[in-house]
């Protein structure tokens, strides 16, 4: 109840700064956003055993949301109402992945979820519509999605699948483990190339580093083995310069990043340091702040505007509600009463939300290029959160699971015990 009334909060506070004064029409959208939340929770307690089974995860998830929906209205009222449609999308799904029993299914169809990830993003690139230089979108009608949102959760299927499988193998030190270690380190090495591939071939060398990024990421975290991070890192440095080498607008973004005060095209980053500088500790407070002049500022700069309008404070505070998601999202990963594959998929889910969130913080920051990615849960784009719902909706099934499946346990010792 704390978590909705801080989103309730930003929402009118944004609204009431945005149009200089407070509207009965103002309400509507705290209305939706209680209404769609309370209705959730009714329904996790209805099929639940124990009650919420992580209060915390899902206190931190609606408190996120309040927030990004309350930075996108401070924007323009009808861009947070578009939001706010697939917001009541991504609730029902995070309603639907939390309660149905997908994980089943993972294991079983481990190469199908790569095959159908590849075949998503080769329509894209063939069929694709071209936005900011990259082909990444789908277009239907006036719909228009990103496929790689959805690439994304296949992508850790595929990988908690094949690392539960192969990480006895994959743990050996530089190819020690012999042909083991070879036959099971090519087909991954294999399907994540063509999957870099595919997407440096639309151009969005952004999804390109998140998912290379990802594949490390689980690699090492299921092996422990640090070798992969420095070959990995190696690598992405490689593919980096490379992409500067031989496409114009990725070689731009460096250039921009180095120096933006010398290009014109570096406006962006130049208005996202003084929108940075201008919040202080505090912030301006909704409304009185100038980090909407940032251009793209609803995706790849919304933090900007958040750290301009409620400083260091609302920033850093917006972001540790970002770790604490990742955080209890890793709950499953350390349980020993999930299998390795689940077990897996939670840490894929908590490191992806990570990855994401670090990209854009450091393009923000100027600590790295602009990526293009967009922050979870915050950022403007109705692809971004259902898929950031379904991501966390896979992970708090997995949370229920281990709630309910103790309580299973003992209640067949009784059965049997005749107690």
């Amino acid at each position: 109840m704390l978590a909705i009334a801080v989103g309730n909060a930003a929402l009118v506070l944004a609204q009431g700064g945005r149009d200089g004064a407070f509207h009965p029409e103002h309400a509507v959208l705290p209305a939706v956003y209680t209404g769609a939340y309370l209705v959730l929770l009714l329904f996790l307690r209805r099929n639940a055993v124990q009650g919420i089974a992580d209060p915390i995860l899902l206190s931190a998830l609606i408190a996120v949301t309040g927030i990004g929906l309350a930075a996108l209205s401070r924007i323009d009222g009808l861009m947070a109402a578009r939001q706010a449609r697939w917001f009541l999308f991504g609730v029902f799904g995070f309603a639907a992945t939390a309660s149905l029993p997908l994980w089943e299914h993972v294991k079983r169809y481990r190469h199908l979820w790569a095959v159908a990830g590849f075949v998503l993003l080769g329509v894209t690139a063939v069929l694709g519509v071209e936005v900011g230089g990259a082909r990444s979108w789908m277009q239907v009608g006036s719909f228009r999605f990103q496929p790689i949102e959805l690439v994304k959760i296949f992508l850790v299927f595929y990988l908690a699948a094949y690392l539960a499988e192969a990480r006895p193998y994959l743990a050996a030190v530089s190819g020690s483990g012999g042909a083991f270690y070879r036959a099971y380190l090519g087909p991954l090495v294999a399907t994540a190339a063509l999957f870099v591939f595919v997407l440096v071939a639309q151009r969005d060398l952004g999804g390109a580093l998140l998912l290379f990024g990802l594949v490390i990421a689980m690699l090492y975290a299921a092996t422990g083995n640090a070798w992969y991070l420095a070959v990995g890192g190696a690598v992405a440095i490689f593919g980096a310069t490379a992409a500067a080498y031989f496409f114009d607008h990725v070689r731009v973004r460096f250039l921009i990043w180095l120096d933006p005060w010398s290009h014109a095209r570096g406006y962006q980053i130049v208005q996202g340091l003084f929108a940075l500088a201008a919040g202080g500790f505090f912030g301006t407070g909704f409304g009185m702040g100038m980090a909407d002049r940032i251009p793209a500022v609803e995706t790849d700069f919304i933090l900007a505007l958040i750290a301009e309008e409620l400083g260091l404070v609302g920033a850093a505070a917006l972001l540790f509600l970002l770790a604490v998601i990742c955080i209890r999202s890793l709950a499953p990963a350390f349980s020993s009463d999930l299998d390795d594959v689940e077990r897996l998929g939670a840490l894929g889910f908590s490191l992806l939300i990570a990855l994401q969130s670090g990209l854009i913080i450091a393009g923000v920051t100027r600590a790295l290029p602009v990526t293009g990615v967009t922050l979870p849960f915050v950022s403007y784009g109705g692809s971004s959160l259902v898929a950031s719902f379904l991501q966390v909706g896979l992970v708090y099934n997995r949370v229920r699971a281990l709630h309910t499946r103790p309580l299973a346990a003992k209640e067949a010792r009784r059965a049997w015990s005749g107690v």
